[in-house]
């Protein structure tokens, strides 16, 4: 329904966020079948380790993503744009730019998930304990995508 708004490189990208998330869950079960003891899952605040699971409880985080994934992906492609909650008005023969920006903006949302549920499943998996850290930056870039094209959009409506 939106297709007039999706370029092939914005295709391209939607398809490589969610690469991204196949490579996390079968890189949780390879993990999985190779481990024969549970593995840490919950971590202190000291960063000591507090409970152990099942290795495949990782499957959680990347399924848990596609879902998601999968539901921006529904909005974007069939959900009218004319129907979505804009914070501008957009202007008559702006359209294509300001909601590309919108698009872009969710795909960058997409992306970020998608590199956070990878990096947080392998970290899990190697006993890193860095869920703060990886929480923190994944919260930040979700708000600076956010803020940069809401402000690009607003900026194209006026051009």
């Amino acid at each position: 329904m939106n297709n007039a708004y999706f370029t092939k490189g914005r295709i391209i990208f939607e398809i490589i966020t969610y690469v991204i998330l196949v490579v996390a869950v079968f890189y949780v079960l390879i993990f999985a079948l190779q481990t024969k003891s549970d593995v840490p899952i919950r971590y202190d605040m000291k960063g000591n380790v507090s409970g152990y699971g099942s290795p495949w409880v990782l499957l959680f985080l990347p399924i848990s993503m596609i879902f998601t994934n999968g539901i921006i992906s529904l909005v974007l492609h069939l959900v009218p744009v004319t129907a979505w909650n804009m914070h501008i008005k957009v202007n008559p023969g702006k359209e294509c730019l300001v909601y590309g920006d919108m698009i872009k903006m969710m795909l960058g949302c997409m992306m970020i998930l998608s590199v956070y549920s990878l990096v947080e499943t392998v970290f899990w998996a190697l006993n890193i304990d860095q869920t703060l850290l990886l929480s923190a930056l994944m919260c930040i870039s979700l708000f600076v995508d956010i803020i940069y094209y809401m402000v690009v959009a607003a900026r194209h409506n006026r051009l």
